[in-house]
């Protein structure tokens, strides 16, 4: 990737395990919970060259069999517990969380894990079988509004990978649905 233009070619065999788990409960009528855990082993199997720097007419770097797989995520997490004090409100605490993520083939460079936590509320108003429900949502997301990478651009030629997520920022929403 180099001034808004990307290449892209054949890099040989490459190898992907992973797992995931999801499991979710009921702790009472009121609270519920979840975790999900997800681990990736995406690695290139056979080595091969990359240039540099641009322009490059050949490539001369090596880039090792056994690297990770640039731009994926070797672990990610979520969690959540929820209150419903009535069967129209649910008040939930979530957290999501990854490990560090590789930014180019070379593995020079990672972008930091982090753990981000979230607050959302939901109140439902049904409104009667003729007129149907309005569904109001409030989320508080990145509640510790910290500063991490929300993105990357893989292999960026001036080794400017890393691109900024939003701080703490607030979502209100209202839905209304009727059945046919």
């Amino acid at each position: 990737n180099q001034g808004g233009r990307q290449t892209f070619r054949n890099v040989g065999r490459t190898q992907r395990r992973g797992a995931e788990l999801d499991l979710r409960a009921s702790l009472s009528p009121q609270w519920r919970a979840q975790l999900a855990l997800t681990w990736l082993d995406a690695t290139y199997r056979d080595g091969f060259l990359v240039c540099n720097a641009a322009p490059c007419a050949a490539p001369t770097l090596p880039v090792p069999a056994g690297n990770r797989i640039a731009g994926t995520l070797a672990r990610t997490a979520y969690a959540e517990i929820a209150w419903l004090p009535t069967r129209a409100t649910e008040v939930a605490l979530e957290t999501r969380a990854q490990g560090n993520l590789p930014v180019n083939d070379l593995n020079s460079d990672f972008a930091a894990g982090f753990a981000l936590v979230a607050l959302r509320a939901r109140w439902t108003l049904d409104l009667g079988p003729s007129s149907g429900k309005i569904e109001l949502l409030g989320r508080i997301d990145n509640l510790a509004d910290r500063r991490v990478v929300g993105s990357v651009i893989v292999n960026e030629g001036t080794s400017r990978f890393f691109e900024p997520a939003p701080g703490r920022n607030y979502l209100l929403s209202a839905r209304w649905s009727k059945p046919f």
